[in-house]
């Protein structure tokens, strides 16, 4: 399964390029199945949460997931369009003093 979609939320600060390149559609991690110690944490509707060890950083790793019921051009801007707004929706969402852990 290849990491494409999703969002890298990096525990570490220097791994901001690797949000940025997500955002603008570029590939930014290997495959998911090649990054060393992949833990499932939460797993819902619309995506799945990994832990994982990369470039011996801890990361992590919010991969969504297609829905098959959709277009295939349709899901993939829908599930682009949410991970790139949803760091900023949740950003003005702190500002406003709503808690969101």
């Amino acid at each position: 399964m290849a990491y494409r979609h999703g969002i890298v939320t990096p525990i570490d600060k220097s791994l901001r390029k690797i949000a940025l390149a997500n955002r603008q559609g570029r590939c930014a991690m290997d495959k998911i199945d090649k990054i060393d110690n992949t833990k499932l944490l939460k797993k819902g509707a619309e995506a799945s949460l990994f832990l994982a060890d990369w470039h011996e950083r801890k990361v992590i790793i919010k991969l969504r997931t297609p829905k098959k019921y959709r277009h295939e051009t349709l899901d993939l801007q829908i599930r682009s369009y949410r991970t790139v707004h949803e760091p900023q929706l949740m950003h003005e969402a702190k500002k406003a003093g709503v808690a969101t852990h």
